[in-house]
């Protein structure tokens, strides 16, 4: 089954929060930056360590630590750089 997901850091942060308010409701991101760095780091070791042999995945990022996790994850999941 084809599945696609995108994890946006931060890009709503400050609306969502003032909408929750106005609302009196639960918030529904991450409480910062950071919490949300860690959130997506420990989503991708999730889905890595749930992929089957048929899966394919693509992961792009502007953020650096991202990148560098997601290298270390691979390597942790013995996943080759060059996977085709």
């Amino acid at each position: 089954m084809p599945f696609g997901l995108k994890m946006v850091r931060g890009a709503y942060i400050n609306e969502e929060t003032r909408i929750a308010k106005e609302k009196n409701i639960e918030n529904p991101v991450c409480d910062g930056i950071e919490k949300t760095t860690e959130m997506i780091h420990a989503n991708l070791d999730y889905i890595l360590s749930n992929l089957t042999p048929k899966s394919e995945l693509l992961v792009g990022s502007h953020n650096r630590e991202t990148i560098m996790k997601m290298k270390s994850l691979m390597e942790s999941h013995n996943i080759p750089k060059d996977t085709k």
